[in-house]
């Protein structure tokens, strides 16, 4: 194995929760829909998720509008609420030590990566970021946004580990021919299509030093 590729929401920042809260309230007040499993829109962009919703219900404001809302609301979170998760720099420095290209995949708009790069001080790290908003046509869980970073780091697919958290997440990263391991920390995302499967961050941390010091899955 020659990369790493780490899934942003909820696998290096702890914003999944932070996320399905203010998408459960803009749906229900600002599009008028109720009762909305927002666990099946966790590792799609703001648009897809629009467009995912207009499938089965009438939305009461125009995708833009929608857009928008999300935006002003993630400023905050990504600002302010979140945090990264417990030795991610340890783990991201020891891969590259190891000799490992790293890359940031995320189903955000190119604004939150940059947030969460800048906040952090991780685009020290990273070989290659890609945003949702980075590619043509549509993010997770179609397989384009991974083809892009394996682009990026100039390796062939199977060559690469990815984490992801989201079934939309696993969905691309196996689309693209990448060995993915699952991180199950929240119910709800059905992961059983990933390789592998971890429960908790220790689990994923010590699946990771494992991988960088052998080279090999």
């Amino acid at each position: 194995m020659k990369a790493l590729i780490f899934d942003m929401d909820g696998v290096v920042v702890n914003s999944v929760g932070y996320w399905n809260e203010i998408r459960e309230e803009i749906i229900r007040d600002e599009l008028g829909v109720d009762n909305v499993d927002v666990e099946e829109l966790v590792g799609m962009n703001a648009d897809d998720e629009y467009d995912y919703l207009a499938e089965d219900h009438t939305l009461q404001r125009s995708k833009e509008s929608y857009v928008s809302l999300l935006e002003d609301r993630a400023n905050e979170i990504y600002r302010e609420r979140v945090s990264i998760l417990a030795d991610y720099e340890e783990l991201l420095a020891a891969a590259r030590e190891s000799g490992f290209r790293l890359g940031l995949v995320s189903a955000s708009y190119r604004t939150r990566v940059e947030m969460v790069l800048n906040r952090f001080d991780l685009d020290q790290y990273f070989d290659a970021a890609v945003a949702g908003d980075d590619i043509t046509g549509p993010s997770k869980p179609e397989p384009a946004i991974y083809e892009h970073a394996v682009s990026l780091l100039k390796v062939e697919p199977e060559e690469a580990v990815t984490v992801e958290d989201s079934e939309h997440g696993v969905t691309a990263a196996k689309g693209a021919g990448l060995y993915c391991i699952g991180y199950a920390h929240h119910p709800g995302q059905p992961l059983e299509h990933a390789d592998e499967t971890v429960e908790t961050e220790t689990e994923l941390r010590e699946r990771l030093h494992e991988i960088c010091r052998t080279g090999s899955v």
